[in-house]
């Protein structure tokens, strides 16, 4: 879908700028913002774009994309984990102190120690 989206995009850009250039044909130069270079005309645009130099460099650009989301959506559900362990966490938590509060155990200690002995 993403790619589709860039290809229509280009279409689209290589219209207006031939438009452009038909009505000022001496003041345009074209450039490839993905590989950072100028062509002369939209021509050795359309030539560079259908090169190998241009098509690795989408490549390029496409894995690096899917590497960053791969890695937000692995920091998003390791942050998930992370909030689903912290609410467990204080449901025990909260379950243990009803026990406690509701029990009839008292939390005196069992044994009375006798006091130390005096020499």
């Amino acid at each position: 879908a993403n790619e589709l989206q860039n290809v229509i995009e280009e279409a689209n850009e290589l219209q207006n700028v031939k438009k452009k250039m038909s009505e000022h044909p001496s003041k345009f130069t074209f450039h490839c913002c993905l590989c950072n270079i100028v062509c002369p005309n939209a021509d050795h645009l359309e030539i560079h774009k259908n090169g190998r130099k241009h098509r690795n460099r989408v490549m390029q650009v496409e894995e690096e994309e899917k590497q960053q989301a791969a890695t937000a959506l692995s920091q998003e559900k390791q942050a998930q984990l992370i909030r689903t362990e912290r609410v467990i966490g204080q449901r025990k938590e909260d379950e243990i102190k009803k026990k406690i509060w509701n029990s009839e155990v008292s939390l005196k200690p069992r044994y009375r120690l006798l006091p130390p002995p005096f020499p």
